[in-house]
């Protein structure tokens, strides 16, 4: 089974739409934690980010965050195995 990201998202935030739609075309495999559906996830939020509340926020299988990426660069992550 491949490692898949956890995409932190909302359904009215553009920024997350765009990247999740980026993904699916790239077909990176992919969670989705809506975090208005699922306000127990915000800690964890927090905890990538610094404090912040952060979305888009792309956790990585190593725990890694990226915030507001590119397709092409959770895509890479992925493939080096982060």
């Amino acid at each position: 089974m491949n490692p898949q990201a956890i995409v932190y998202s909302a359904t009215w935030c553009g920024h997350c739409t765009r990247l999740k739609s980026q993904l699916d075309r790239a077909q990176v495999s992919y969670v989705v934690v809506d975090v208005d559906e699922h306000p127990e996830h915000l800690d964890r939020l927090a905890e990538l980010n610094g404090g912040s509340w952060l979305i888009p926020t792309v956790e990585l299988p190593d725990g890694t965050a990226l915030v507001n990426p590119p397709a092409a660069a959770v895509a890479a992550a992925l493939a080096a195995g982060s």
